[in-house]
């Protein structure tokens, strides 16, 4: 990782809710952005993402078959479980389109 943060790979998921819009979500754990204990912010692990989306998340997915045009990467402070809010949980999210083996950030 460019900030140098410990990261764990929690899971990959496949969103469908529109089988025309298929999202990828890649979800990580870094201790290290925990709000009360952590010591780095989103400016100290923006750079992660992109690491994570391309030399992690798309190979993956690749691997499983798939040709993904979006990918969501989310970092979370501890395990949390898709979809239940978890007040706690410090919770970072990017959004990328893929070009080629690239992972280009969408603004949402």
């Amino acid at each position: 990782m460019p900030s140098r943060a410990v990261v764990d790979v929690l899971e990959i998921l496949q969103d469908a809710t529109d089988p025309d819009d298929v999202v990828f979500r890649a979800r990580y754990v870094m201790p290290a952005i925990a709000r009360d204990a952590g010591e780095l912010s989103y400016e100290d692990v923006a750079e992660d993402f992109v690491t994570l989306c391309e030399a992690h998340a798309l190979p993956v997915i690749r691997g499983d078959g798939f040709s993904p045009a979006r990918i969501i990467v989310s970092l979370s402070d501890r395990a949390t479980e898709f979809g239940v809010p978890d007040a706690e949980a410090t919770q970072l999210f990017e959004a990328f389109t893929v070009d080629g083996d690239t992972c280009i950030w969408d603004q949402f």
